[in-house]
């Protein structure tokens, strides 16, 4: 579960200030009094995966979690997963470090180590997202959605992400068309339902019987992915947390966020 690592891969840990790899080793235990997810800059999908990640850690090791909110312009995302229920605010008299701080032989008092997320621990063990994820439904403060039929949900992202722009996010909407055909030909009863930013006419190309709900209330978004019987995944975080909180069937479209055993890989190329 956890590991010692080469100075050359510690570099690595400093670029990205994930040091969940080896935070759980006893060598550290005495020193840490908990861990905190902080000093996170991304959009409210990220934030939320990277808490998910620090909840998977906590529940792993047996070290506390200390809740920190999200910005306050996070706010409908912060009342609306309501991560931090049951989980104690840092306290004030505690020193908050970093992983590295912790790995540099740290010698004062105990402390609460903060990291933007834990994706490496995450990435490492995926399939323990299972058991914090009860938990983590029970406590949304989000409306229920419910779908008239089996329906399958497809994410696309695009708003930021375009050939030019994140290009490696960017997926064709030929290799879409293509994904939507073959989980089709696997649900054939069911209605394909197309969750993204733009126009209608962006997305030329997909099967003619797609609807679409474009630009809509992000957390009703959310919602709609996770709620329908089978769902394709973007190469997201938004899509990741969907695809966690689903009961549904997940067709995950590979990226640098490793899935859960029971998710079906579905890869396309050109």
């Amino acid at each position: 579960m956890f590991t010692f690592v080469s100075k050359k891969r510690l570099r690595k840990y400093q670029q990205g200030g994930d040091f969940s790899l080896i935070l759980g080793n006893r060598k550290y235990r005495k020193k840490i009094v908990g861990i905190t997810c902080s000093k996170k800059n991304d959009r409210g999908g990220a934030q939320v995966h990277a808490v998910l990640s620090a909840l998977l850690f906590s529940h792993a090791t047996g070290i506390p979690y200390f809740h920190t909110r999200f910005g306050k312009d996070l706010n409908a995302w912060e009342m609306g997963f309501n991560l931090g229920a049951g989980f104690a605010v840092r306290p004030e008299d505690v020193p908050i470090i970093d992983g590295m701080t912790i790995y540099d032989d740290y010698q004062d008092q105990p402390a609460i180590v903060e990291q933007p997320n834990f994706h490496r621990f995450g990435d490492r063990n995926p399939d323990r997202y299972l058991q914090i994820l009860d938990r983590v439904r029970s406590n949304l403060n989000l409306p229920t959605r419910t779908y008239d039929g089996p329906v399958i949900a497809v994410h696309i992202r695009r708003g930021d992400v375009s050939q030019l722009q994140h290009v490696e996010r960017f997926e064709t909407n030929e290799i879409i068309a293509a994904k939507i055909n073959y989980v089709q030909r696997r649900h054939p009863d069911a209605r394909v339902r197309v969750f993204s930013e733009g126009n209608v006419s962006d997305f030329n190309g997909l099967p003619d019987n797609c609807e679409f709900e474009l630009n809509a209330d992000i957390l009703e978004t959310i919602l709609g992915l996770a709620s329908a019987d089978c769902l394709i995944t973007a190469k997201s975080s938004f899509s990741y947390i969907a695809a966690l909180l689903s009961l549904g069937t997940v067709y995950y479209g590979p990226f640098w966020h490793k899935p859960l055993s029971k998710w079906r890989k579905l890869i396309v190329t050109e």
